[in-house]
C-alpha cells in the first residue's frame, strides 16, 4: 500500500484483529523501524517470527536491519528465508553486499543483478556489481557497470574512482586522470584521489602537480 494515511488505517485494523499474533508484532516492527528504533523493531520483528515461523516478509525485513548492525551471518540466513518468497530488491542488494564481502563473486553478481532490475536509481548496487566484477578479472563488464552508476548517480566518487583503477591497470594514464578529476569535483577532500592523481603525475613527469597532489593527499 502506497498511501500514507490508507497503510496507517491498514496498520491499526491488523493491530485490532490480531492483537497477540504474528501479524501484530510484525506491523509493531515496521512502526518501531519507521521512527529509527532499530534494536526495537528487531525485537518485534523475531516475536513475528516465533508466532509465525514462515513469515518470509519478517525474515527479510529483520536480515536488514542484521545487516545495518553488522551482523552478517545472521543478516544473510534471514534474508535467504525472505527471498524464499519474497524477491525484494533490497533484500538482493542486502545479500550481495555480505557476499561480496566473503569474497563469493559469482553469487554476489546474481543478487546484485536481481537487485538492479528494480533499484535502477541507486548507484551503489551498479558499483557493488562492478566491484564484483573487477575481482573476478572481467574489466570490462565492470566498467559498464560503473558507467550505469554514473547514469544513476552523476557524482558518484566511487564509479569514477573504479573507472580510473581500470583505466590505470592498462596504463591509460590520460583517462585515468580524467575521472579523478571527476571524482575529486564532487569530493575535493578525499587523499585516496589526490594520491592517486600524484602518482600519475609523478609517472608523466609533473613534479610540480606530483608535489601539489601530494601535498593535499597528506603526504
Amino acid at each position: 500500500i502506497r498511501n500514507e494515511v490508507q497503510s496507517r488505517q491498514t496498520e491499526a485494523r491488523i493491530m485490532s484483529l490480531c492483537p497477540d499474533g504474528g501479524a501484530a508484532h510484525y506491523v509493531s516492527a515496521v512502526q518501531l523501524e519507521r521512527v529509527g528504533n532499530l534494536d526495537g523493531a528487531i525485537s518485534e520483528y523475531r516475536k513475528a517470527l516465533q508466532q509465525e515461523k514462515a513469515f518470509p516478509l519478517a525474515s527479510g525485513n529483520l536480515g536488514l536491519l542484521y545487516a545495518q548492525k553488522g551482523m552478517n551471518d545472521e543478516a544473510s540466513v534471514e534474508l535467504a528465508r525472505g527471498l524464499s518468497s519474497v524477491p525484494n530488491p533490497k533484500y538482493h542488494k542486502a545479500m550481495a553486499r555480505i557476499l561480496a564481502d566473503r569474497k563469493v563473486y559469482p553469487l554476489a553478481i546474481y543478487h546484485y543483478n536481481e537487485a538492479a532490475r528494480e533499484l535502477t536509481r541507486d548507484a551503489s548496487v551498479f558499483n557493488g556489481l562492478a566491484e564484483a566484477y573487477a575481482a573476478t578479472g572481467q574489466p570490462e563488464k565492470a566498467l559498464e557497470e560503473y558507467r550505469r552508476a554514473l547514469v544513476a548517480d552523476p557524482n558518484s566518487e566511487v564509479a569514477n574512482i573504479g573507472i580510473a583503477s581500470i583505466h590505470l591497470a592498462r596504463n591509460e594514464q590520460d583517462k585515468a586522470l580524467e575521472s579523478l578529476k571527476k571524482a575529486e569535483t564532487g569530493n575535493p577532500q578525499n587523499r585516496e584521489i589526490h594520491l592517486m592523481m600524484a602518482a600519475i603525475y609523478e609517472k608523466k613527469g609533473d613534479a610540480k602537480s606530483a608535489d601539489y597532489q601530494y601535498l593535499l593527499g597528506g603526504k
